[in-house]
């Protein structure tokens, strides 16, 4: 059944016994969300983008949900190979252009290489995990942060444990173990999803790298 984010605060505060704590439980949630986000790649967060080439462009910002976990592709058989940001400066000495091959993360761009021209400008398809979306307003939990109903109870029992700590309750030892369980839960859940997509795209490469002065 679908819930609200001050239906699901309200409940929770219920069981700490004091409902007048809502602008606390406010803070809470979205504390439990940047929790959630920092402790794996999950498939509610998990988007797709592309990035369309330019002409002897070869640096692109990165989208603005970005949070981690970059993959890039062309076609399902054409995957850019990730590198540091070294090695793709160590690349462009030899000024290679064609369609991109490498890429890595700098400074909030995406750095290819080698450099696209006229003729071999490919849309690049990204394949990234999105920051989370926190409450600013109260709206539907599933709807705004894509954490699916059935993990909503792990989210009041989360209110619960910042609540007895708020409130110094001597329960709050044991429902952070409980919250820190659903943590375990969510991500063993979550494992599967994982391990498909490291082998989607995380194979060794046949790519040949280029070296400056080979």
């Amino acid at each position: 059944m679908a819930i609200t984010r001050d239906a699901l605060i309200t409940q929770a505060l219920r069981v700490v016994g004091d409902t007048a704590l809502t602008s606390r439980g406010e803070e809470w949630i979205n504390n439990l969300l940047y929790e959630i986000e920092s402790l794996g790649f999950w498939k509610f967060l998990s988007t797709t983008s592309t990035q369309a080439t330019s002409n002897l462009v070869n640096s692109y910002a990165e989208p603005a949900t970005y949070s981690k976990g970059m993959t890039i592709h062309i076609t399902d058989t054409e995957v850019l190979e990730q590198v540091s940001y070294k090695t793709i400066l160590e690349m462009r000495k030899l000024s290679e252009t064609g369609s991109p091959r490498f890429f890595a993360m700098h400074g909030g761009n995406i750095e290819v290489y080698p450099t696209p021209v006229t003729g071999t400008l490919p849309t690049l398809q990204l394949d990234f995990y999105k920051n989370i979306t926190v409450f600013t307003v109260d709206a539907d939990v599933e709807t705004t942060t894509g954490i699916p109903e059935k993990w909503h109870r792990y989210l009041h029992d989360g209110l619960i444990s910042e609540g007895f700590q708020y409130v110094n309750d001597q329960r709050e030892l044991s429902q952070r173990q409980r919250w820190e369980q659903d943590l375990i839960i969510m991500a063993r859940e979550n494992a599967d999803y994982t391990k498909f997509q490291e082998n989607k795209f995380d194979k060794d490469s046949l790519i040949s790298r280029p070296e400056a002065g080979s």
